[in-house]
């Protein structure tokens, strides 16, 4: 969830002097979230550049906050899943990472009614929550799930979901988000639009995609067995032998493999 305060610059407009008031508000009326009373706050200038990397490298924080600036914060959960992150792109983003969307939009949506108790903001009553990208005006939410679709990129059947999707309102990036690469076979899923829609409309919809795309993977991993099971257990056997075996390898190749054996796992072929 994406949120900026009544009556303030946007980050990436405002002077040193209005990011610095930004920041102390925003943390002042968050650290008042009795959601977030067990979180730790990192200052991204405080925070040393390895430690910033691995809280980027295990999502507790986003890529736009791995820099020194002394005005950028997060607060994130013991558990890593629950974040507030301070001028971001925006004033504040909220962030909740699980396994069931209402749940997720449930808690984050609590956090975000606590947060505005404090806090003023920037809202519309004709278009909703004022954001920095036009993109996010509206709920201000992007609701988006992770996919592991081995069987669909293998068969080069993903570019025509994408194509698909884009038209219904939807959009398919990387594993690492906007600007990132598939990684072998893990795509995110997300809503393209945030105006127009209520929260719980953009939950069900992306929902209901996704299931559509599970059904459609699974079809094809059916289809793969029954055409080619030589194939397909060459494919898993090179990429055992390469992870048992091998000395050196970047992660694109490592999470290559480990994605065919991910997919023997789910077909009980192990």
């Amino acid at each position: 969830m994406a949120r900026n305060l009544s009556g303030r610059k946007f980050v990436s407009t405002a002077s040193e002097r209005q990011l610095a008031e930004i920041y102390f508000d925003c943390v002042a009326a968050v650290s008042k979230a009795k959601r977030l009373k067990n979180a730790e706050f990192y200052n991204m200038q405080q925070t040393p550049a390895q430690e910033r990397e691995f809280l980027v490298e295990a999502r507790r924080i986003c890529k736009e906050l791995d820099c020194s600036d002394p005005y950028k914060g997060a607060f994130v959960s013991p558990d890593g899943k629950t974040g507030v992150f301070v001028n971001e792109e925006d004033h504040i983003r909220i962030q909740t990472v699980g396994d069931s969307l209402p749940q997720l939009y449930k808690a984050a949506d609590a956090i975000d009614d606590e947060i505005e108790k404090t806090l003023e903001y920037a809202f519309s009553s004709d278009i909703g929550y004022i954001t920095a990208c036009p993109t996010n005006l509206g709920t201000g939410m992007r609701a988006s799930v992770m996919l592991h679709l081995p069987a669909l990129s293998i068969d080069n059947q993903v570019e025509k979901i994408v194509r698909a999707l884009n038209q219904m309102g939807m959009i398919v990036r990387g594993a690492l988000g906007e600007g990132s690469d598939s990684y072998n076979s893990y795509y995110q899923v997300s809503n393209q639009f945030t105006l127009g829609l209520s929260e719980a409309e953009i939950v069900k919809k992306v929902q209901t995609f996704c299931k559509k795309i599970c059904q459609f993977e699974v079809d094809a991993r059916l289809k793969y067995l029954e055409d080619s099971p030589l194939m397909l257990i060459d494919k898993f056997l090179r990429a055992r032998a390469t992870l048992e075996n091998c000395k050196l390898i970047d992660t694109e190749e490592a999470l290559g493999h480990l994605s065919v054996l991910r997919l023997a796992a789910d077909m009980n072929m192990l």
